[in-house]
């Protein structure tokens, strides 16, 4: 089954590695033995800022803790980024460049992520998706009566 997915598809960094290039797009396979791909152009990861380079900070090196990956940032990124530092946790939103031993992501939105919870959930949200994509995200409807529950 193929998947055109227009919204930037949530992933985790070591994902990125299941990607290959397709024309001006790219192809997300899922390993999970279903044969399924996701042809997208942009991506939506988490993770926190390892390394900053340039002047103006235009070079991040972020990790995730399942790998980490350079991100680019050019001057249509919108919003004030003096916060972008090392230790930082943020959002980002971009276009997948190269996908090798090290990804390369421009960036077309950063955003920071001060609040714990929203962290944690990440890989939640991630996986939650990837299963909605596989068809395995149904949940289960039991019929049930409010008697059957013990307040």
């Amino acid at each position: 089954m193929n998947i055109n997915h227009d919204a930037p598809l949530k992933v985790m960094l070591k994902d990125l590695s299941q990607f290959t290039k397709f024309n001006d797009s790219w192809l997300y396979t899922c390993n999970d033995g279903s044969n399924i791909a996701i042809k997208l152009s942009k991506i939506h990861i988490q993770g926190e800022i390892n390394k900053t380079a340039g002047f103006l900070k235009e070079i991040l090196i972020v990790s995730d803790g399942s790998g980490k990956a350079k991100v680019t940032r050019g001057a249509q990124v919108p919003g004030d980024l003096s916060w972008l530092h090392e230790g930082v946790y943020c959002s980002i939103i971009g276009n997948l460049i190269d996908n090798g031993k090290l990804p390369h992501i421009s960036a077309i939105k950063i955003a920071r992520i001060s609040n714990t919870v929203l962290r944690e959930m990440w890989p939640l949200e991630v996986a939650e998706l990837k299963y909605i994509l596989l068809g395995k995200g149904e949940p289960e409807l039991v019929e049930e009566t409010l008697e059957d529950f013990d307040y």
